[in-house]
């Protein structure tokens, strides 16, 4: 994965031509997936130098049918859980991050809105492999995010042999 991050940062980063950038503000969307950790841990990488910041957030959905105050204490446990291993990852790794739990109707929404909000350069974000009539399909809010956020979105698919077991 080193030389993964060697080779974006020279595209994007390091080097003098116009179009490339420093990445130091980077919005980590998490649900829980072991797919996360590989998305954090490519945050760290390309925010390698100062300054930079790092933002783990937990989008939790509530149905319209319920009021938006009302995830069960167990959803809610889960998603502090998913957040306080990342900080833990994080920190011993020598990084710190700044995590937050979010309660939404809409999570590609609330994503797009953190993004701007935190003027983020970069979001990243880990995907399950998941097939709907046989064929890979995205869910609601990654098209969103896709379609309508205004910066630069990296989606990490998980890898297929791990849903085939």
């Amino acid at each position: 994965m080193n030389s993964f991050i060697n080779s974006i940062k020279k595209t994007i980063g390091n080097g003098s031509s116009d179009i490339e950038r420093s990445i130091s503000r980077v919005l980590v969307p998490v649900a829980g997936f072991p797919i996360d950790r590989e998305a954090l841990e490519l945050a760290l990488k390309v925010t390698n130098s100062a300054p930079r910041e790092v933002f783990a957030v937990y989008v939790a959905e509530i149905p319209m049918s319920l009021p938006l105050d009302s995830l069960p204490e167990k959803d809610l446990q889960k998603g502090e859980k998913i957040l306080s291993d990342l900080t833990h990852y994080a920190k011993i790794n020598n990084r710190s991050i700044e995590t937050e739990l979010l309660l939404t109707r809409s999570r590609g929404d609330t994503l797009i809105n953190e993004s701007i909000e935190r003027n983020v350069d970069l979001i990243i974000m880990g995907i399950q492999y998941t097939k709907n009539h046989g064929e890979f399909d995205l869910d609601q809010a990654v098209n969103n995010l896709l379609r309508n956020s205004p910066k630069s979105v990296w989606i990490l698919r998980e890898s297929t042999e791990s849903t085939q077991q």
